[in-house]
């Protein structure tokens, strides 16, 4: 994290709107919360695109960045022999393990600026003050489906920067 190019975007950049893009959860239809959030592990998924738009509505030029975040998590079957295993489920992930439940969400984070920015600026700002803008949204998006689709309450850690 290059906090100088951070900073030089932040000191020209407004936050216009955040907003749920789209969002989904899916569960397997046989996955019980009885068998109890100890016999499942979560997963976690987080993403950011971007694309600069123009803004023609007044006299000046200015821009908008238009940042898409995609976070999810997904419950997995732990598994500690896959031949001894019973249970049937697509294996779509990295792991192998069955998955039980996942929710995703895309929220959008619209800035307006009127600098043009470096790739680098833009991409450092994209990869820390974005996410960092949605994360509580998505904190509490994913804790209340959770608690609506009646799954396991999944871990949403606090926002930490990569260093």
């Amino acid at each position: 994290m290059d906090r100088k190019l951070i900073d030089r975007v932040i000191e020209h950049l407004e936050l216009v709107d955040i907003y749920l893009n789209d969002g989904s959860v899916e569960r397997d239809k046989n996955f019980d919360l009885g068998a109890g959030a100890g016999n499942t592990q979560q997963q976690s998924k987080l993403s950011v695109t971007a694309d600069i738009l123009s803004d023609d509505s007044g006299e000046d030029e200015v821009f908008l960045l238009r940042a898409l975040v995609t976070a999810g998590v997904r419950f997995v079957a732990r598994v500690e022999d896959k031949e001894s295993s019973t249970v049937e489920h697509e294996e779509d992930n990295a792991g192998g393990a069955p998955v039980l439940a996942e929710i995703e969400a895309t929220f959008c984070a619209l800035y307006r600026y009127k600098e043009e920015f470096s790739d680098d600026e833009l991409n450092e700002f994209l990869s820390f003050n974005a996410i960092h803008n949605v994360w509580p949204f998505w904190r509490e998006h994913a804790l209340r489906v959770a608690a609506e689709a009646k799954l396991p309450r999944p871990h949403i850690p606090l926002m930490k920067p990569k260093k």
